[in-house]
């Protein structure tokens, strides 16, 4: 605290008291200060806030390849959120801001860091197309990928796309047996997943054609 003494030509005296309190950078969020996402999902927003001046503050966020909050490379971002663009590769990247107050020098904050896991790997897809009668033998669909601990699950879809099919039930492992017990043209695919990552395998056709109906001749008589 500072105390200021005023006095006039008659000696009478007037006193204030003036506290000055330092610009403190707040903690980060332990929710957000250290994330674990896949290829491609976009990490939660990171915030940054201060308390103890009413000064405009201007920010400016970095990104790093060390657990630093210096030397990191400038990235877009004003304000006191940003949200990390979503990683195209795994590994580690670490995220700060510099807060700066009227004309005090910047400050850093606290290091975010995102750890990004790959997604698992297909190595073989399943066959392209195959195309049998009806109740035929279908060839089994099969699918490898990568690492260990991978879990597995087929699906179905009525239209050539890996998106949106129907989950088959019990058919969590690498092969799948189509059923040709109805014409028609049926699509599949699988889902491979690792730590909460997954990769998705392209689409399998199986067409099944109608089975080829044989009809008796009418029976007929004749004279001796």
């Amino acid at each position: 605290d500072y105390t200021l003494n005023v006095t006039d030509a008659n000696d009478n005296v007037e006193s204030r008291t003036y506290t000055i309190t330092q610009p403190t950078i707040n903690p980060i969020d332990p929710a957000t200060s250290e994330q674990t996402v896949c290829i491609d999902e976009v990490p939660g927003a990171l915030e940054v806030n201060y308390t103890g001046s009413s000064e405009t503050a201007t920010y400016r966020w970095y990104s790093n390849t060390t657990n630093a909050n210096t030397g990191g490379e400038l990235i877009g971002g004003a304000s006191s959120i940003h949200i990390p663009a979503a990683p195209t590769t795994g590994g580690q990247t670490f995220y700060y801001a510099e807060i700066t107050l009227g004309t005090c020098a910047p400050q850093p904050t606290a290091v975010f860091t995102i750890n990004t896991l790959a997604n698992p790997n297909i190595t073989a897809q399943p066959e392209v197309s195959q195309e049998i009668c009806e109740n035929g033998l279908v060839s089994d669909l099969q699918v490898s990928a990568n690492g260990s601990g991978n879990t597995y699950q087929w699906y179905s879809n009525t239209g050539n796309t890996n998106t949106g099919g129907v989950a088959i039930n019990g058919q969590i492992t690498t092969t799948y047996t189509p059923s040709s017990q109805n014409a028609g043209t049926f699509y599949y695919y699988v889902t491979v997943t690792n730590e909460g990552c997954s990769t998705t395998s392209n689409t399998a056709a199986v067409i099944v054609s109608p089975a080829l109906e044989i009809s008796s001749p009418a029976s007929s008589s004749v004279c001796i």
